[in-house]
């Protein structure tokens, strides 16, 4: 989609052209809310300007099987069209498109795209949000955008235009991923050939676009076009997935996740997904993913389902109703999960921010809070007028201390510090207050922290867990070498390692919840857990994993309805929800006791 500013440029334009171009061209209002454009683009050779007309048509009387649209009026116009996927781009407009009744400016990439796509003898019809949607007109392009997955699931083909090929290295990547067996393979295996294949391919502009993950995702079929060279976009699938999963997995990117799905979709983990690509307007972060099939029997997805598109309410406003729709229907525990801080908390603090892609991924839901700990409280509510969300709750604990901070850019050696250090101050001095017999159970709790229990542990020796906790973080090589470097870490390697194969430990001790290190390894590493959170301890001996922006004196709380501890900060008279946080000795006999002691009388929470 376009923005007013822009779009005001090319009408501009428009009426300061040349000879070609006498006055800009008036959109004809569309008949019905299931009417379409498409552009007719008449034939011509490389060189010779631009020329067209737009035709409209019931998006409604076109036949899924065929794409062909019967129009009684004239059914000798027939109305098979395909559909372009493109980026805007950057700049200002700098030529136009001749039509009947007057002229478009087009930007230079669709400029590139539409001589790409001209024929030499007969005419090509296309759908292109560009040229068929008049952007100045808020009212119609809302109408227009909740028919866009019609309109490319209608569409005799999809096509993708990477740009142009100013490397001219098209052609030989293309052949390359035409092989796309061999290249995951060789991408698996760290062959650089391969990588730099597929980097090269993932840096084109139109894999961060936003809009694409509708276009594509619905298209019957797709052809990716890069310059002259083109091949079938499914030939590309297996080699992104396996790309992104292997060199960036805990990436945002759609192209490595979404592929990897079924053709059924959670809402809350399309924006979750989509977060780090780039839209012209952030209304487009919910409205771009409403043509795309939803899981059924979900109330969450029958309320999105009815939304209707408005580019007219503040950004702001259409954000809480998404948040407020998950309270009404049972999802707040979803929603919550998803909320990362850093070291700005942005307002409301309970909904997450999906205009900008984050480091963190979301804790696995591997333990639920035991509902007897909670009676039973009033259910949630919002406030439209404050964005407000109030919910109950016990005050548990207080936040005493906190670690550095784990990034992405965090060096081996340095996350490696952290955690020994973290681990000597309040696992192992803590060890002192205990009987022997439960020391594997501070230790079995801090591995927890680090791992989240996401793979089996009690098969591996001393090595191997330390590769495993930091797994896909650096060279195995390097990771021993951060083991040994530091005065605890080989030290703290050695009790973890001991918790894990002790006979009381796995799993076992709980009185709750279904974690712990009996299960399958999944694809999610430690490391991509820790990144953008802290390690942190409270008054009680309580430690943890928690999020970015936690502080000293944070409050951690139970919530009614929501599966995890949760950390909160007071402000006057409301607080700023901070983020879920993983405390594994809750889920044990000695930490279910002494969170029950200290849980007080409930209250009410305004979060805003």
């Amino acid at each position: 989609m376009f923005n007013k500013l822009r779009f005001a440029k090319l009408q501009s334009l428009a009426r300061s052209g040349n000879n070609e171009t006498s006055h800009p061209y008036i959109y004809r209002p569309l008949e019905t809310p299931t009417t379409i454009r498409v552009l007719v683009l008449k034939p011509g050779t490389n060189d010779a300007p631009l020329r067209g007309e737009l035709r409209h048509i019931e998006i409604n009387l076109i036949d899924d099987a065929t794409s062909d649209a019967r129009v009684p009026t004239d059914p000798s116009e027939s109305s098979t069209y395909e559909a372009l996927s493109y980026v805007w781009g950057k700049g200002n407009p700098t030529s136009w498109i001749k039509l009947t009744e007057g002229s478009i400016p087009l930007m230079p990439n669709l400029r590139r795209a539409l001589l790409r796509f001209r024929l030499l003898e007969c005419p090509r019809i296309l759908w292109i949000d560009g040229i068929c949607i008049n952007q100045t007109d808020l009212k119609e392009r809302a109408v227009q955008v909740k028919l866009m997955g019609e309109v490319y699931k209608k569409a005799k083909q999809v096509l993708v235009w990477l740009g142009p090929d100013t490397a001219r290295i098209a052609k030989r990547t293309f052949a390359q991923v035409g092989t796309s067996i061999e290249l995951a393979t060789g991408i698996e295996t760290g062959n650089q050939e391969s990588l730099e294949t597929m980097r090269v391919l993932s840096q084109c502009e139109w894999f961060s676009r936003l809009w694409v993950v509708q276009e594509l995702l619905l298209a019957r079929q797709a052809i990716a076009c890069w310059g002259q060279e083109e091949i079938e976009f499914d030939d590309l699938y297996l080699p992104l997935y396996t790309y992104h999963t292997t060199t960036n997995p805990g990436g945002s990117l759609w192209a490595g996740r979404i592929y990897a799905q079924a053709r059924l979709y959670d809402f809350l983990d399309l924006l979750a997904w989509t977060s780090g690509l780039r839209c012209a307007d952030e209304h487009d972060r919910v409205y771009a993913l409403l043509g795309l099939p939803l899981y059924e029997n979900t109330s969450l997805h029958e309320r999105i389902r009815q939304i209707e598109p408005d580019y007219e309410q503040p950004v702001e406003k259409l954000f809480y109703t998404i948040g407020s729709m998950c309270v009404e229907n049972h999802e707040l525990n979803t929603l919550l999960s998803m909320v990362y801080h850093t070291s700005e908390i942005l307002t409301p603090s309970w909904i997450p921010n999906w205009s900008s892609s984050s480091q963190c991924e979301p804790l696995p839901d591997l333990c639920r809070m035991p509902t007897s700990l909670l009676p039973s409280l009033q259910d949630p509510t919002t406030d439209p007028a404050t964005h407000s969300l109030s919910l109950g709750g016990f005050v548990i604990d207080t936040v005493t201390f906190i670690s550095d901070a784990f990034t992405t850019d965090s060096a081996v050696l340095d996350k490696f510090n952290t955690v020994s250090n973290f681990w000597l101050r309040h696992v192992s001095l803590s060890k002192f207050n205990i009987p022997d017999e439960r020391y594997p159970l501070l230790d079995l709790c801090f591995l927890e922290a680090l791992s989240h229990g996401i793979f089996a542990t009690e098969f591996l020796d001393k090595d191997s867990l330390a590769t495993a906790i930091f797994q896909n973080d650096g060279p195995e090589g390097e990771i021993l070498d951060a083991m040994r470097s530091g005065p605890f870490n080989n030290v703290m390697i050695e009790c973890l390692h001991m918790a894990a194969k002790s006979g009381g430990g796995i799993g076992k001790s709980k009185t709750h919840g279904t974690g712990g290190f009996g299960g399958i390894h999944t694809p999610t590493a430690p490391y991509l857990i820790w990144n953008g959170r802290r390690l942190f301890a409270t008054s009680s001996g309580f430690f943890g994993l928690g999020p970015g922006a936690i502080q000293p004196g944070d409050s951690v709380v139970s919530f009614a309805g929501v599966s995890s501890p949760c950390i909160v900060r007071q402000r006057e008279d409301s607080h700023l929800y901070v983020g879920m946080a993983c405390i594994p000795l809750v889920y044990y006999e000695d930490g279910m006791r002494l969170w029950k002691e200290r849980c007080g009388s409930p209250e009410r929470f305004e979060i805003r």
